[in-house]
């Protein structure tokens, strides 16, 4: 079983660095992640890619959403499992099952 890649190093798309966050400033990033989205995801276009092979504000929006219901599973595991293996979480995958260039509300 393999962790998420972006969990071991930065995210070569966002420049997201997770083993780079102070785990007393979790809970604050997340709230002000989630308070952020509400104004990008409020704006026009949001469907819109700005080039090729580049996600759109509401792709990543779900991507976003989908990250934390990750990480929320694996906490829960981490806190009620001896010695938890985690299965790899294919983004990709999950970005076309999930539809979220059609902006899945799931």
């Amino acid at each position: 079983m393999t962790p998420n890649l972006c969990a071991q190093r930065l995210c070569p798309q966002c420049g997201g660095d997770a083993q780079g966050i102070p785990r007393d400033a979790i809970a604050g990033m997340i709230r002000a992640n989630a308070e952020a989205w509400q104004h990008v995801l409020a704006g026009r276009d949001t469907r819109r890619r700005p080039s090729p092979g580049v996600w759109s504000a509401l792709e990543y929006g779900c991507h976003v959403r989908d990250v934390l219901r990750l990480y929320d599973a694996l906490l829960v595991l981490m806190l009620t499992v001896d010695g938890p293996r985690y299965a790899n979480w294919d983004q990709d995958a999950t970005a076309v099952d999930e539809r979220y260039a059609g902006g899945s509300g799931r």
